[in-house]
Formats: structure tokens, sequence, C-alpha cells
């Protein structure tokens, strides 16, 4: 069972098929660009420094690092969930229906692609690409009991006194990738 966002209708022709293919490798080439450089910097800070450097870090620079590859693109680029830890990140409207998308999948041992979905007010074209929960993730985003040590959640705390985007499980959801087409 394919599980997704209807971009088109059910049955699209070559055309509308043609222009879905061209979307959906855009978008996964945009998203390529981000995980890029965010997932690099990350994997640096963590390397180099320890995960509380690398949260300190991503609190300074995953809203820029995020924009670079917005400015390689050419594209807006951003991420959504419905665990934030930086509120700017909350998932509205058609985006939570995404997210929505992607935990039924995973829910039911279905493979999670990219979706993407025409906007009906704008006709803009959205690209959606889940961002997985890896094992490196949990320095930040796990449990006290699987990889996220206490001073680094008590710095969670001091930055994001409102932070909901821990407790988090090596092949969940952490959110998606949004990219505008």
């Amino acid at each position: 069972v394919s599980i997704g966002l209807q971009y088109c209708s059910t049955q699209p022709d070559a055309e509308e098929k043609a222009k879905r293919d061209a979307y959906m490798i855009e978008g996964a080439d945009v998203i390529s660009i981000a995980q890029g450089v965010l997932g690099s910097q990350l994997s640096k800070q963590l390397r180099d420094s320890g995960a509380i450097h690398a949260l300190n870090y991503c609190n300074i620079n995953a809203l820029s690092l995020t924009d670079s590859a917005a400015r390689i693109s050419g594209k807006r680029v951003y991420r959504r969930t419905l665990k934030p830890r930086n509120l700017e990140n909350m998932a509205k409207g058609m985006e939570k229906n995404a997210l929505k998308v992607f935990d039924y999948a995973l829910e039911h041992g279905e493979d999670m692609h990219p979706l993407l979905q025409r906007n009906e007010l704008d006709s803009s074209i959205y690209y959606y690409s889940p961002i997985i929960i890896q094992s490196m993730c949990l320095n930040c985003h796990g449990t006290r009991n699987n990889g996220l040590a206490l001073e680094t959640f008590e710095e969670i705390v001091k930055l994001y006194p409102k932070d909901k985007a821990f407790n988090y499980k090596v092949g969940e959801i952490r959110g998606m990738w949004v990219v505008e087409l």
C-alpha cells in the first residue's frame, strides 16, 4: 500500500506524472543539500566537542545552515515537527497532515516516501521528507536511559524551556523537511 498525499488526480496522465516526478527529484536534491550541510556540521560538533557544544552550535546556527541550503537551491527550505525544540519549527495546517501520514506509515510498517502536496489556495507545491531519528540524534533527542546525558538535558532546559523534542528512539520520526517548490 502506498501512503501519500495527493498532488494531482488519482490517475495522472503522462504530463502530470512527468511534473510530479520532476518535483520529486527537485525536492530530493534540495533536501540532500540541506541534510548534508546540517548533518555534517552537527556530526563534526559532536565528534570534536561533545553533545553540549553541538547543542549550543545548533541553537545558534541551525536556522542559518538551513537558510544556506535555501540560498544554494533558490527554494524555501525549513523543518517542521509536532514536538518542537524551537517553537518556530512547529508544524501548522497541512504540514500536520503530512506528519500524520508519515506516522501512520511508520506504525503500519509501510515504506515512508517523500510526499508532494499542492496548496489549493495558491497552487504552491510542497515537498515533504521525513526526518528519521538516527543513533547520533539520541545525544540531544533521546531519553535519560538512551543517549541523553544529564548535563545535556540541563543545557536543553536552559536553552529551550518549552522543549518537547526528546524521548525519541532510533527509527522514529523527528519531523520533516519542507521545500516550497
